[in-house]
């Protein structure tokens, strides 16, 4: 995908999520039984790369909900993610020894 002006390609799904014109959520096939996985890989360094992606993609939808970008700005979509809701709130008023002292207790 190329927006305009742009020189580079960029992925779609981040561009979607880093805009707030799209959302993650998890764990839909398994709720439908009929909805089948296709082409899932069982190798490794498959799933490193998948849970990479995963990771950016978490990344660029907090930083649009943080930035209150397309979907984020409506506070009814904000209330149904209270983990980012409680994340952005720490991130405003925590002070820097709960954030190093958290930082440091995550690993």
């Amino acid at each position: 995908y190329r927006p305009s002006k742009a020189i580079f390609r960029q992925d779609l799904g981040s561009y979607l999520v880093r805009n707030g014109i799209a959302a993650l959520s998890s764990g839909i096939h398994i709720d439908i039984p009929s909805m089948t996985t296709i082409d899932g890989s069982t190798k490794i360094g498959d799933l490193e790369n998948d849970v990479k992606y995963l990771d950016s993609l978490a990344s660029d939808e907090y930083m649009a909900f943080k930035e209150k970008k397309g979907i984020w700005l409506n506070e009814v979509t904000r209330s149904h993610r209270p983990d980012l809701v409680d994340e952005a709130e720490f991130e405003m008023n925590a002070g820097v020894l709960k954030k190093i002292w958290r930082k440091i207790t995550q690993r």
